[in-house]
C-alpha cells in the first residue's frame, strides 16, 4: 500500500517534526509537537475550505487520545461533522477510509523500548494505517529517526514520500491557447515565478506557484469546466479536494474573469504568492 500512496490519483507528503517522543502512562508513547502539527494542518484545511473527509491515525492509543482531545477543544462539532473527522489507532480504522489521512508516527530516538518493539512488530497494523487514505496520506513524524530506526516499513514510507515530491515529466503540450499564454505573460511581467502544466498528485496543474511556505495551483477554466446545471464539473471539485489535502492552495478563474479584469486576477495571485514566498 505504501507504493499505492504515490499512484496516479494519490499524494503523499511528510511534515518533519522535532523528536519529542515520550513514554505514556499505561504504555505506548506520545508527542506534543506532533499534536500541535496535526492541529495546524486542520487549521489550514478548514481555512482553505476543504470539503473532503479527514482522519487522523497513530500507532499509539495515547497519541490518538491526545489528538482527539485537542481537535475537539479547537473545532466545533459542526466543522468536525462536515469533515467526517475520525481519529483512532489502526485497529479503530479497520474497514474505514477518509479522503485525507494524517498519520502521526510519534517515533523518535527517545521512543521507549516497548513502543519501538511494537512498531517493529506491527507491519500489518502499519499498512492498515497507510491504506486508510483514499487520496492523500500526510505523515507527521521525525525524518531523521525514520531513516535510522531500522524499521523497514517506516523506511519505505519515508522513501515513498521523498520520491513523490516531484514527478519528472512535464507536459508543455497541455498548455491551453490564448488565455493561458496571456496569463503567463502577465505573471512574468509582474515577476511572479511559476511553472505551467506542473505535475502533482497525478494531475497537471495549469500554473504552479511554489514558495518556501506553501504552494499555489492556479487553474484557468473555459466552458467545458461547467456541467449541464451551469456549475463547476464534479471532477474539478474532486481534483481541488485532493490538492488542498496534499498542501496546495487552489484558485480558479473563469476565462471571462480574465477577459474582463485580468489585473484583478493577477493581483489575487500576487497576494497569495507574497504569503507563501
Amino acid at each position: 500500500m505504501i507504493t499505492e500512496a504515490t499512484g496516479s490519483k494519490n499524494g503523499i507528503s511528510w511534515t518533519d517534526i522535532e523528536d519529542d517522543a515520550k513514554s505514556a502512562p499505561g504504555g505506548g508513547a506520545w508527542s506534543a509537537l506532533q499534536v500541535k502539527a496535526v492541529i495546524a494542518e486542520l487549521d489550514r484545511l478548514v481555512g482553505e475550505k476543504y470539503t473532503g473527509s479527514l482522519g487522523v491515525v497513530s500507532p499509539f492509543r495515547a497519541q490518538a487520545n491526545r489528538i482527539n482531545d485537542a481537535v475537539r477543544a479547537r473545532f466545533s462539532p459542526v466543522v468536525l461533522s462536515h469533515l467526517r473527522f475520525h481519529c483512532d489507532t489502526a485497529d479503530g480504522f479497520q474497514g474505514d477510509e477518509r479522503d485525507v489521512i494524517i498519520l502521526s508516527l510519534v517515533g523518535g530516538a527517545s521512543l521507549p523500548r516497548g513502543a519501538e518493539w511494537f512498531l517493529h512488530n506491527s507491519p500489518n497494523r502499519f499498512n492498515v494505517s497507510v491504506s486508510r487514505a483514499r487520496h492523500v496520506l500526510h505523515v507527521v513524524g521525525n525524518k531523521s529517526w525514520a531513516r535510522s530506526c531500522g524499521i523497514r516499513h517506516i523506511s519505505a514510507l519515508l522513501d515513498a514520500s521523498e520520491s513523490a515530491k516531484r514527478p519528472a515529466t512535464m507536459r508543455s503540450d497541455l498548455i491551453g491557447p490564448v488565455w493561458e499564454p496571456k496569463f503567463a505573460d502577465k505573471l512574468r511581467y509582474d515577476s511572479i515565478p511559476f511553472e505551467q502544466q506542473y505535475p502533482a498528485c497525478g494531475r497537471y496543474l495549469d500554473f504552479a506557484v511554489i514558495g518556501e511556505r506553501g504552494r499555489l495551483n492556479v487553474e484557468i477554466d473555459g466552458g467545458h469546466h461547467r456541467g449541464a446545471d451551469g456549475l463547476r464539473v464534479v471532477d474539478d471539485l474532486h481534483r481541488d479536494r485532493v490538492l488542498i489535502g496534499a498542501g496546495w492552495k487552489v484558485r480558479r478563474f473563469w476565462v471571462y474573469q480574465l477577459r474582463e479584469d485580468l489585473p484583478a486576477c493577477i493581483d489575487e495571485v500576487e497576494r497569495i504568492w507574497k504569503s507563501i514566498v
